[in-house]
């Protein structure tokens, strides 16, 4: 007979056992529960470690059905220009939708992927179009009739192979005074003898290479109080007479002050005052150093030796080289030429005749500065034509030393003219596309020339700051080659994404690749 206690202690021991079991079968139907679910509805058995979330557009299996981004919204370049649309093109099936690169679950910036001249990498055109898709349309790209006004109607082609001069007024009470004075300047019809840049011969045979605008508003200047030349200049130009290549601004101000130009940029005149008392004068003067970049032809003391080319030999041997052809002939104004000392502000350096409009105040080239003018002039025709390639290369570095200067930015533009080619530079770049090398001067330092025209015969109390450019932008002409920003190289004809170098030379031999896109 078993006694009660270990009867009870046996029963609690059983007990336990079988509720120990029901806990262990309850658990391995939990367990099957899990397992077997998901293969009898078609989805694979993940291993524990592996968590299942939402499906996301990340180009990831999420939840775990073996399908990608189903349900996704896709971007995709249909009109294949390497830009991806800003509007959904479709829903994603969940297979396949990335894989070829040409959608995308991420939303794109082609503002018209049906055009692939319409992207944020095309150059923006005069033609009611935004074709850089930035929300603007035309923005700097044309000429508004509004505000970019002919200076003598009738006479520009804003599509040409020419020279645009523009003029833009600060300070003046009256409108019609500054057009006049403009108008004055050019002469175009030669009404004023003996004054105005058409008095200079080479300018008047070539005037069918010039367009001449002004802006219709008078401007606020940077500075209400104008102490120096560059201070006659405003902002606002830059919201007018848009889209023309070779462009020369020209600012007039309605104050006294003593005028100065940049060699191949803009120029700023007084036209009121001492200073302003022959104002064609003065910018037929200045518009040789923005356009030919023609040297100063008189002396003045301390202000160092400039000599250069094409006007002011360093000496008697570098002249007979440079002009000694035209030894003993004459000008449109019948001046010989010869060999004559004093030159760019120093005795010792020669110039070709004995008189000049760098010189003194004349309207007369001299024969070897109407030479350069002619060969500059002829890079252009005058006519309408085909749209020129060109890229814009920014630059970063240290003025001292064009070496160090780094890529910033590529952007291409397309020109009605060819870009003009810089001569005389002491730097080019090179841009190297296969076989052929497209190229331009250009300098790290701007040269700025402020002289006195107060005088009333001669030109004094000149003024030569050379100011440091860390940034540059350069813009060279690439003939057939069009830069593409979506593939970052350049595409000739039918053959596309073609690599290219860049190489910055200088006028002693030395080189130095700077970008490579391979």
């Amino acid at each position: 007979m078993i006694p009660d206690d270990l009867k009870k202690s046996h029963f609690t021991s059983r007990f336990r056992h079988e509720r120990m079991f029901v806990i262990l079968v309850i658990a391995c139907m939990v367990i099957s529960i899990v397992l077997v679910s998901p293969v009898m509805a078609g989805k694979p058995v993940q291993p524990p470690s592996t968590k299942c979330k939402t499906e996301v557009c990340d180009g990831k299996d999420n939840d775990c059905d073996k399908l990608v981004d189903e349900g996704c919204s896709m971007y995709c370049d249909r009109d294949t220009d390497g830009y991806k649309n800003n509007l959904s093109t479709g829903v994603c099936s969940g297979s396949g939708c990335w894989t070829n690169g040409s959608c995308s679950y991420t939303k794109g910036n082609d503002c018209n992927d049906a055009n692939p001249s319409i992207n944020p990498g095309a150059v923006e055109k005069c033609n009611q179009i935004d074709d850089n898709c930035n929300g603007l349309t035309d923005e700097n790209s044309c000429t508004d009739p509004a505000t970019c006004k002919e200076l003598f109607p009738g006479t520009n082609v804003p599509d040409a192979n020419r020279i645009n001069v523009v003029f833009s007024g600060m300070l003046y009470s009256d409108k019609a005074q500054f057009i006049s004075h403009a108008a004055n300047s050019v002469d175009y019809y030669n009404n004023l003898p003996g004054t105005g840049l058409e008095e200079l011969a080479v300018y008047k045979d070539n005037k069918n290479k010039f367009n001449f605008w002004y802006i219709d508003k008078i401007l606020t200047p940077s500075s209400p109080t104008i102490t120096t030349c560059t201070q006659c200049s405003s902002s606002e130009t830059s919201l007018y007479c848009g889209g023309l290549s070779n462009k020369y601004l020209v600012n007039f101000c309605n104050v006294d002050f003593r005028g100065c130009a940049y060699f191949g940029g803009s120029s700023y005149i007084a036209t009121s005052g001492s200073y302003g008392s022959n104002i064609p004068y003065v910018f037929s003067h200045e518009f040789q150093h923005q356009f030919p970049q023609l040297l100063d032809e008189y002396v003045e003391a301390s202000l160092g030796d400039r000599p250069g080319a094409p006007n002011c030999a360093p000496d008697l041997a570098t002249a007979k080289s440079w002009w000694g052809s035209l030894e003993g002939q004459a000008g449109a104004d019948g001046r010989v030429v010869g060999y004559n000392d004093g030159c760019s502000y120093v005795s010792g350096n020669y110039r070709a005749t004995s008189d000049s409009i760098m010189r003194s105040w004349i309207f007369d080239l001299g024969l070897v500065n109407e030479r350069h003018v002619t060969t500059d002039l002829g890079t252009f025709t005058g006519l309408s034509g085909a749209p020129a390639n060109a890229v814009e290369i920014t630059m970063t570095g240290d003025p001292s030393d064009a070496s160090t200067y780094i890529v910033t930015d590529i952007q291409p533009v397309v020109f009605t003219s060819p870009v003009k080619k810089e001569k005389n530079k002491p730097d080019t770049l090179e841009i190297n596309v296969e076989d052929q090398v497209y190229s331009q001067e250009f300098v790290t330092y701007q040269e700025l020339v402020t002289e006195d025209f107060s005088s009333g015969s001669s030109i004094s109390l000149v003024e030569i700051k050379k100011i440091p450019q860390p940034t540059v932008t350069v813009t060279v002409p690439t003939d057939t080659a069009s830069y593409n920003p979506a593939t970052k190289k350049f595409d000739i004809g039918t053959e596309q994404g073609v690599p290219f170098t860049l190489t910055i030379k200088n006028n002693k031999g030395k080189s130095k690749e700077i970008l490579s896109s391979e």
